[in-house]
Formats: structure tokens, C-alpha cells, sequence
């Protein structure tokens, strides 16, 4: 006669090799992506963590308008690092993911997408600096954005 215990065993046991089955398959089949990902980043820790990279997590919630009309909220979470050069430039990159949500939808309802900026900030004296920085996001399903933005700081 089984027990229950020996029944529940056998079947969390079937269960699990079915789960470890499908997830060899998964990975068998976007094995190259995952590849790549996992270099892409691999290379990106070392070469920023030689730098003195300093890491950090951001986010950013742009509410977008027409007139005064709401009409959308893009949301973005990304991982950046920063690091100053000898001659005093800053250096940043940040990449992460972005969603755009139209007016009247729900938070994780929207279009999902790439979210990067990379950037720079120099002081050329006490009291003039200047940056620039590249941002973009490439939606699925949607127009990607790109700018490229520069300001100029007098300080007086």
C-alpha cells in the first residue's frame, strides 16, 4: 500500500524533471543569445570596473503632454556607470529598459523597449561647464526615439 508521501514524492519528482526538461530546451534553443548577453556584460563589468566605474541604478518617469492634455507616461529603470577621467571629464553610460503607457492604461500594460544614454560633463572654468548626452529608446511594436542633447552652464 502507498502512502501519501510516497505519492506526492513520485509525483514532485516527475514534476521537476519535467521543469529541468524544459529548461534545457530553452536554453539549447536561445543559447546564442544568451551567449552573447552574457559576454556583452561580462566584458562591459571588466572594462568599466578598470576604470574606477562607479555603479548605480536610475530611473526616470516622463509624463508627456499636448497642450495641457495628458497623453502619455514613459517609465524607464536602468544600470549606469560613471567615472572622471585625469583631465577632470565625466563619463556616464546607462542602459536599461523603458515602457511607454498612453493615457488611461495601466503600468506594465504598455509597449516595452530598450532604454540607453550615454553622456559627458566637463567645467572648463569656475564658472562655464558643458555637457552633452545621447538618449534613445527602441520600443517593440512602436517608433524607436533618439536626441542628442547639449547645455552650456555660466555660472555668474
Amino acid at each position: 500500500m502507498l502512502s501519501w508521501a510516497k505519492i506526492l514524492e513520485a509525483n514532485c519528482t516527475c514534476i521537476i524533471g519535467a521543469n529541468s526538461i524544459l529548461l534545457k530546451l530553452i536554453i539549447l534553443k536561445h543559447r546564442e543569445k544568451l551567449m552573447k548577453k552574457i559576454l556583452i556584460l561580462s566584458l562591459f563589468f571588466i572594462i568599466t570596473n578598470t576604470i574606477h566605474a562607479g555603479p548605480y541604478l536610475m530611473s526616470k518617469h516622463e509624463f508627456k503632454m499636448k497642450d495641457t492634455d495628458y497623453s502619455s507616461t514613459i517609465n524607464h529603470i536602468r544600470f549606469g556607470h560613471s567615472w572622471k577621467t585625469e583631465g577632470g571629464l565625466k563619463l556616464y553610460g546607462e542602459i536599461g529598459a523603458a515602457e511607454s503607457v498612453s493615457h488611461g492604461n495601466d503600468i506594465l500594460d504598455g509597449v516595452a523597449g530598450k532604454s540607453y544614454e550615454f553622456g559627458f560633463s566637463k567645467k572648463i572654468t569656475d564658472t562655464f561647464s558643458w555637457k552633452g548626452k545621447w538618449e534613445g529608446i527602441e520600443n517593440h511594436n512602436a517608433k524607436n526615439s533618439h536626441k542628442i542633447e547639449i547645455k552650456t552652464k555660466w555660472e555668474f
